[in-house]
């Protein structure tokens, strides 16, 4: 059973980490699109304590990877930055847990 500090660590890790705040070069194509995006969250995620969860933040992201922010990656604009990094934290804590499972389950 993972403890609530357990999860708050991993999830602070998720944020802070250099993983999280690295910056991909991505070409905005239909193909790339969920890569632009990912691109476009990890590159914001470092002007949130100065510029918070906005508009301002978005385009700031965006432009540390090359992109033109459009309607196409985040169309709610902030509100869809907010909900696409919740997503991608839940998705990234679920293969944690898994994995710590699979591993207790073979000692």
């Amino acid at each position: 059973m993972l403890s609530s500090r357990t999860i708050v660590s991993y999830v602070a890790r998720c944020v802070f980490s250099k993983h999280a705040l690295s910056v991909a070069r991505v070409q905005s194509t239909s193909a790339g699109a969920e890569a632009a995006k990912t691109a476009i969250l990890r590159a914001s995620l470092q002007h949130i304590p100065k510029l918070g969860w906005s508009v301002n933040t978005l385009k700031a992201g965006a432009r540390a990877v090359g992109l033109e922010l459009n309607e196409d990656h985040f169309p709610g604009r902030e509100w869809d930055l907010v909900e696409y990094f919740e997503k991608k934290c839940n998705a990234d804590l679920v293969r944690h847990m898994q994995q710590m499972r699979t591993e207790d389950e073979a000692s």
